[in-house]
């Protein structure tokens, strides 16, 4: 009791930065708090760095340094340009389902409670995830400046400036309300096509040996100056109530992500029905139409995601015409794109796979049995999945049938998925391996099942269209494991 009210009269002195310093400090002392494992997600995070990142690194740098002659042509300014164009009206939208400004739940929303300026309360998470866009932005831009033959400390210069950007626009996407959002993404959007915007700058810092990049550099940094200059005041602004909903989802997530349930780590993320709630779902029609209706009504009700899902399988056909062309040394980059393009695609019309594997189970008086039911609510995802694979596919004058193939597999995989159920108690056992314990890499296989199957499915019809006639059995296959699961529920 008495280190209460020392805790209480601590708060109670000194300036603003020192009562946060002082509720940290409370929370941190406290036996409830969280316990971070610092050393292990060190360890984690620097074995992913030698064992996956840096060899990825290392074979683009060697394709980039003898360019295939079907490459040659792109030009590098535009490439980076473009992505960077993509990136800022993207980091908006992330913002808006997690910013940076994301903290410990209890001790955000204690202190958003008091009279304490937020862009005090606020300041330190933000910094540690602007910093993190900076650093990552800037080891990209050297990246690519070694690759293509750019000046190193300029694209650094200009990385770490366009990072800043990046973050302001992600901190922006948080605070602003929902149509100032939508303003600031439609400018974004609109500043990409303008030759002199932030992207097409940074592409020339980039890609430029000559002296002549430095001026895009230096307007890139006073950009990022004036943008810095703005976060004290978009903090202030933010309501307190999205920062509190974000960290404790954040919480939630991370804390499911480490157990591997990376599914329904995810599943808070999910947007929401919000449009035509006044259409009737239920329908009077025949039962085979009646749930694919009912489903594309539901689909309806979160227009966002179902433009995130077309424009994810569009991309996939694109990336199978890009391949269709691709030396056979890069085959499977957009391949394997395009596998798993479709297959996240997929997912935003696989609702009615999730609830018919719900119903596994349960008694049923006047349902189908739970597999056919999986079977009608996956006509809706293989109808629009085909379709618009296909047709983005040959819109670039890629070839109909490694679309047609890889939009089956994407759906059937989707649908064994959505069977699973929660991660198997055994898989979280020690699994000793000659190279160490294998236990993460199981909970990896099996929380990847799906995309890996597409994403094979995909290089193997793209890389010998013979393998085609393999696709039936695969999605078949893939079918019977979901109906083992439903069998076993």
């Amino acid at each position: 009791m008495r280190a209460g009210r020392v805790g209480v009269r601590r708060l109670r002195v000194g300036g603003p930065s020192e009562r946060v310093h002082a509720v940290r400090a409370l929370h941190r002392s406290r036996a409830a708090a969280e316990q971070r494992g610092g050393a292990y997600a060190g360890y984690l995070a620097a074995m992913t760095l030698l064992v996956v990142v840096l060899p990825v690194l290392r074979a683009v740098v060697l394709l980039a340094a003898e360019p295939d002659p079907a490459l040659a042509a792109l030009d590098p300014t535009t490439v980076v340009g473009l992505t960077a164009g993509l990136l800022l009206p993207a980091a908006v939208l992330l913002g808006r389902v997690r910013g940076p400004a994301v903290g410990e739940p209890h001790t955000t929303a204690v202190l958003l409670a008091t009279d304490l300026p937020r862009h005090l309360v606020l300041r330190r998470p933000v910094a540690i995830a602007g910093t993190a866009a900076v650093l990552a932005s800037a080891a990209a831009a050297l990246l690519i400046a070694v690759a293509v033959g750019g000046a190193p400390l300029v694209a650094v210069g200009a990385g770490a400036a366009f990072g800043v950007l990046l973050a302001v626009a992600w901190l922006a996407g948080q605070c602003l309300p929902g149509r100032g959002a939508a303003l600031l993404t439609g400018v974004l959007v609109a500043a990409a096509a303008l030759p002199a915007g932030p992207d097409a700058l940074l592409g020339r810092a980039l890609t430029t040996a000559d002296p002549s990049a430095l001026p895009g550099t230096a307007v890139l940094t006073a950009l990022a100056a004036l943008a810095l200059a703005v976060v004290p005041r978009l903090l202030d602004t933010v309501r307190g109530g999205v920062v509190v909903a974000q960290s404790r989802q954040w919480r939630s997530a991370r804390s499911r992500g480490a157990i591997g349930e990376v599914a329904d780590a995810l599943e808070g993320y999910r947007a929401r029905p919000g449009r035509f709630r006044r259409l009737d779902a239920v329908r009077v029609a025949p039962f085979a139409l009646a749930v694919p209706l009912r489903d594309a009504i539901g689909a309806l009700r979160t227009p966002g995601r179902s433009v995130a899902g077309v424009a994810a399988l569009a991309a996939a056909g694109l990336a199978l015409a890009v391949a269709a062309v691709a030396p056979p040394s890069l085959l499977a980059l957009p391949a394997a794109l395009a596998g798993v393009l479709a297959y996240c695609g997929a997912g935003v019309w696989s609702d009615g796979l999730r609830h018919a594997a719900a119903t596994a189970g349960q008694p049923a008086l006047l349902a189908p049995a739970p597999f056919e039911l999986l079977l009608l609510h996956g006509i809706l995802p293989l109808l629009l999945a085909v379709g618009i694979v296909v047709a983005a596919c040959a819109l670039a004058a890629g070839p109909a049938w490694p679309a047609v193939a890889v939009a089956v597999v994407a759906v059937a995989a989707r649908a064994m998925d959505a069977t699973r159920g929660p991660l198997p108690p055994s898989l979280l056992g020690p699994i000793p391996l000659p190279i160490g314990d294998g236990a993460g890499a199981a909970v990896l296989l099996w929380n990847l099942a799906g995309v890996l199957v597409t994403g094979a499915a995909a290089v193997g019809v793209a890389s010998a269209p013979g393998l085609l006639a393999a696709v039936p059995v695969v999605a078949v296959g893939c079918l019977l494991i979901a109906r083992r699961r439903l069998a076993r529920a």
